[in-house]
């Protein structure tokens, strides 16, 4: 099997050959250690990396922007830092000297009420301006046997992250809902579009790939009741688009998933990543509960894979040795790879993965 039949079977909630092995995020720091270590210059970031180390290829991208599209500015650069505007108007001060791929800070937001929302929601609408050109690329990768996933992000994390920030956002969903639900259906109303859009065009994937942090190390960052009567029918309306179009979709969120599994195995998420292993997610019990409802994908501790080789082991074996029954389960690690990790103990894991991983 090649990368691109391997993981669709696997999607399908079906058993290939053997698990499938990628990853979603290198961090540049890593990047740099790992040639330090004996990465060669040549090798490309992303899946140039998994061809290297003999995994599968997998093409994570954005087709579009889909942000309304402000022009970024710098307000203040220092020695330590810079401030900036983004693409969805909101100011946020970045950290220099390696430091920049570390969590910005969000320092402003760009609505703060009903009024400026409906200034703002205008610029959110679906055109051929906002498509990137990834065209040349996604073939280059499917036609050698690849995956490409359209990674875009799912309604609800722009508004949290960008457009009113963590604490207006969450409040405004208790005590604005009309005016949340509004966000929610512009965004996702936006993303089908431009999914249409590219379907006009001729572009084509292989999975859709939805980040959304909705959760933190406790759990979920609202009731299960709000996601029930804001979230929810958006996200079936996503993904019943995507289902209706063969396309697996595959729900990235931070933090302890255990309580917001549930539902969105009811919204119809085919997948859930990284399970993170720090803030509680077990793949091991994960799989005993949702064997056949959801395909699981990670929970690889990044902590333990910047351990010993003794560790990596233990940490590899006895997850994926329970994860792979039956199928239903990716290789990858728990959250982006930090430079605490080495070249050889990612390839030690990649090895013990293939070692263990087989069917």
């Amino acid at each position: 099997m090649n990368s691109r039949e391997r993981i669709i079977e696997t999607l399908s909630f079906k058993v290939p050959d053997r698990i499938p092995i990628f990853e979603s995020s290198f961090w540049p720091e890593t990047i740099e250690r790992w040639r330090r270590e004996g990465l060669p210059n040549h090798v490309r970031e992303g899946y140039g990396i998994h061809e290297y180390l003999d995994m599968d290829i997998v093409y994570f991208t954005s087709f579009f922007d889909e942000s309304p599209g402000f022009k970024e500015r710098i307000l203040t650069e220092t020695e330590d830092y810079i401030i900036t505007t983004s693409s969805y108007g909101c100011t946020i001060k970045y950290w220099k000297d390696g430091k920049k791929y570390s969590t910005p800070q969000h320092i402003d937001f760009p609505v703060k009420s009903e009024g400026e929302w409906l200034e703002y929601k205008k610029r959110l609408v679906a055109t051929e301006e906002k498509l990137l050109n990834v065209g040349k690329k996604v073939e280059l990768v499917r036609k050698s046997g690849g995956f490409v996933f359209l990674s875009q992000r799912e309604p609800c994390w722009p508004i949290l992250c960008d457009v009113m920030g963590f604490n207006r956002g969450l409040a405004t969903m208790y005590r604005s809902p009309e005016l949340f639900d509004d966000m929610l259906k512009t965004f996702t109303d936006q993303l089908i579009d431009m999914c249409k859009i590219i379907e006009e065009r001729g572009m084509d994937y292989d999975g859709v790939y939805l980040r959304g942090d909705l959760c933190y190390k406790n759990g979920m960052l609202f009731s299960p009741k709000i996601y029930e009567s804001l979230l929810y029918r958006y996200h079936k309306r996503i993904c019943d688009f995507f289902k209706k179009r063969n396309k697996p979709v595959i729900h990235h969120c931070d933090g302890n998933v255990n309580q917001y599994i549930p539902l969105i195995v009811k919204a119809g998420f085919t997948g859930m990543e990284p399970l993170e292993a720090r803030a509680g997610n077990d793949v091991r019990d994960l799989k005993k509960k949702w064997a056949g409802k959801i395909i699981l994908l990670g929970n690889i501790s990044v902590e333990v894979l910047s351990s010993t080789k003794k560790e990596i082991e233990k940490e590899v074996v006895s997850k994926v040795s329970i994860a792979k029954e039956g199928g239903g389960y990716v290789f990858k690690s728990d959250h982006s790879v930090p430079p605490t990790v080495s070249l050889e103990n990612y390839s030690y894991a990649v090895k013990l993965a293939k070692e263990y991983g087989g069917y």
